[in-house]
């Protein structure tokens, strides 16, 4: 039993493009979805395309390029309810690309294995507020305790010549 190949040649080829009905359209409609800075002076922005029935990212701001190392789809929500914080310190442990709510009164819970986007109760908005309350006041007990220590040092430095 022998099987015979045959390759098609480049003419065969674009001979069943033109047949075909699919084709590129000439002209594409992007509508911008959001827009993800990456930096003060470069970022991305997210398009789709109904014609497509596709999403595109496109780079722009300066010099340097933006890689698809540095973005993700899924960094960029077309809704804009969340965002990725790359790097934050909560109680002395660093948390790294953690999601967080851009909605206000929402944040994310998580439920078993998987992460909601819920309503923040009324009670914990409540605790939030005084907390704020609170450390309004010890920012400000801190911070007339630092003015002083600057102020002697720079006196010292003064009397130093410096």
């Amino acid at each position: 039993m022998t099987i015979k190949l045959t390759i098609p040649s480049d003419e065969d080829v674009l001979q069943r493009l033109e047949e075909s009905a699919v084709s590129p359209p000439p002209v594409l409609m992007l509508r911008r979805k959001t827009i993800r800075m990456h930096g003060v002076d470069r970022g991305v922005a997210l398009y789709f395309s109904d014609q497509l029935n596709k999403y595109v990212a496109i780079p722009f701001g300066s010099d340097t390029l933006v890689t698809e190392a540095d973005v993700s789809l899924e960094d960029l929500d077309e809704a804009s309810r969340w965002r990725i914080v790359k790097a934050r310190i909560r109680n002395g442990k660093v948390q790294r690309r953690k999601k967080v709510s851009t909605v206000p009164g929402f944040t994310f819970r998580k439920k078993g294995a998987t992460t909601v986007f819920m309503r923040i109760p009324s009670t914990e908005r409540i605790r939030r507020r005084i907390g704020a309350r609170r450390a309004k006041i010890k920012r400000r007990s801190h911070m007339s305790r630092m003015k002083q220590r600057q102020k002697r040092s720079m006196i010292k430095r003064h009397g130093l010549g410096l």
